[in-house]
């Protein structure tokens, strides 16, 4: 399935159909750049064998699976 342009915008059912741009859901999910990553993410859990994190990242730009040392 190729990217359409608008993927940067997000619609959420669950709000109407309220259209919510890349910068609003970064707002909203209180994101944070990611250092030499790219994208904006957010950690919500941890212990001492795994997190979970938020992650958003916007067209063009793209990352590759990977695992991050630490």
């Amino acid at each position: 399935m190729a990217a359409r342009r608008s993927a940067a915008r997000l619609t959420a059912p669950n709000l109407g159909g309220v259209r919510l741009s890349a910068a609003r859901v970064r707002g909203l999910l209180e994101l944070r750049p990611l250092p030499q990553e790219g994208g904006a993410f957010r950690e919500t859990y941890r212990d001492g064998r795994s997190t979970a994190i938020l992650y958003l990242l916007e067209a063009p730009d793209c990352s590759l699976l990977h695992r991050l040392s630490g």
